[in-house]
């Protein structure tokens, strides 16, 4: 028996649901997080006092829904839905957690700096880590002073 059959038969066996990228759900408090690493920035945003959680699971439009040129077949909007929204020294930034980037992600996180140099969506900050959450948050009163230039 192959290894893939052996995780499959295993994960059949355990009622656990399949994450293909392999982070684990949590709850706490109430409040469903998508992996470990959403459920810690969550604590850490929640516990420094110069944080304000605003809201969780932000959804974004990337580009509105359209009609296909030629077969006139409907396109559904794009979104990048971000795991929070806060308000840090009087700006308003998207924090999101990615312990893996897929393609889609590298697109829409292309697609999130562009809305916000048009000044249509707050700054995005994506953090593997905390203490790259921690490191990006140090970050972002340089980038409130090149923008006001």
């Amino acid at each position: 028996m192959t290894s893939s059959s052996n995780f499959l038969k295993n994960l059949a066996k355990s009622n656990q649901p399949y994450s293909k990228f392999g982070n684990q759900s949590v709850v706490k408090k109430g409040v469903k997080f998508d992996s470990k690493l959403e459920s810690s920035f969550d604590d850490f945003i929640l516990a420094h006092p110069q944080l304000k959680l605003i809201e969780r699971q932000v959804k974004i439009k990337l580009l509105d829904a359209q009609d296909h040129p030629l077969t006139g077949e409907k396109i559904r909007a794009i979104y990048y839905i971000a795991d929070f929204l806060i308000k840090f020294d009087d700006s308003f930034l998207l924090v999101d957690s990615k312990g893996f980037e897929t393609a889609d992600f590298v697109i829409k996180h292309k697609l999130m700096i562009e809305k916000y140099r048009l000044g249509e969506c707050p700054m995005l900050i994506v953090a593997k880590t905390t203490k790259e959450l921690v490191r990006q948050l140090e970050l972002t009163p340089k980038l409130k002073a090149s923008s006001e230039v």
